[in-house]
């Protein structure tokens, strides 16, 4: 049947669904740390993952676990605005006296005060300086690009009008560096 579970009991959280007994199948104790570690799935970020059933989509879909781990601990679905930090540093960790639940201020602030923030870095602008790889285009192809017409864009470059006017906004919106 593709993987599914059909056995054990199930907890509603909101518009989501959870099999427990698969739950706490892959959550193992750690005694050194105190930490309950996630064993299941992976993300390539090194956060635990899980599925859970969406009633208004009527699909599966993946979350991470620390963040059920908070839902089943307060016996509720979590909204967007709300972040699940680890106060242990272990991505793993889903044990729920080791997670805090806060907004993005409180999120920021810890990240803070353990010296992962980097302050030259704006959150939402990944480059403002030039990277070093190689461009498709040179800068003076993307400051003609900026300022050209969508016709006379899609003339140059043999595309048509929509590709030219998609291909304008990303040279103004992207190339912070190229000013």
């Amino acid at each position: 049947m593709g993987g599914k579970r059909l056995d054990g009991n199930y907890q509603r959280l909101g518009q989501y669904r959870l099999n427990l007994t698969s739950w706490h199948d892959r959550c193992q104790p750690d005694a050194a740390s105190d930490c309950i570690l996630w064993t299941g799935a992976r993300h390539r970020q090194g956060y635990g993952m899980t599925n859970l059933f969406n009633y208004t989509r009527n699909e599966n879909q993946m979350t991470t676990s620390h963040r059920v781990a908070v839902m089943l601990e307060l016996n509720r679905e979590l909204t967007r605005d709300e972040y699940v930090i680890h106060k242990c540093l272990n991505q793993l960790c889903v044990n729920p006296d080791h997670l805090l639940l806060g907004d993005k201020y409180t999120k920021m602030a810890v990240m803070l005060t353990r010296g992962r923030h980097n302050p030259g870095h704006r959150l939402g602008h990944v480059s403002d300086r030039k990277q070093n790889r190689q461009y498709r285009y040179s800068e003076d192809e993307i400051r003609w690009i900026r300022t050209a017409s969508t016709q006379e864009i899609a003339d140059r470059y043999n595309t048509d009008r929509a590709r030219a006017g998609r291909m304008r906004w990303g040279f103004r919106a992207g190339y912070k560096w190229c000013r």
